[in-house]
């Protein structure tokens, strides 16, 4: 018994020194999986629908260019979408992004902005 309690205590001591976790969950991806409609109107509301995320997991959204991130503002939420109101930009193809605690997950799904 002292030797299995012994071989632990080393194992442990080897993977705290070397950084390796012991075992560590991942938590799924959280992700949009789709969006209508996929061409839209400032002022318009869009339905992202999501995976994997929680009722208020969300803390905000987003759509993304190549160079800036526009905050829209969220209509309703629940369990597995997000309706929202398109934000004031310029007409071209953005891509809708998620806060999620301290990330920002642009997601790679088109949304024409007419």
């Amino acid at each position: 018994m002292k030797t299995h309690a012994l071989y632990i205590f080393f194992l442990c001591l080897f993977l705290s020194v070397t950084g390796l976790p012991l075992a560590r969950a991942q938590a799924p991806s959280p992700k949009i999986t789709s969006v209508a409609p996929l061409e839209a109107k400032v002022g318009d509301e869009v339905t992202l629908v999501e995976e994997k995320l929680g009722k208020g997991a969300v803390k905000a959204v987003y759509i993304s260019s190549d160079k800036e991130d526009f905050r829209a503002s969220i209509v309703s939420q629940s369990a597995d979408k997000i309706v929202i109101k398109v934000p004031t930009v310029k007409p071209g193809t953005y891509n809708p992004s998620i806060e999620v605690e301290k990330a920002l997950l642009i997601q790679a799904i088109p949304l024409t902005i007419q």
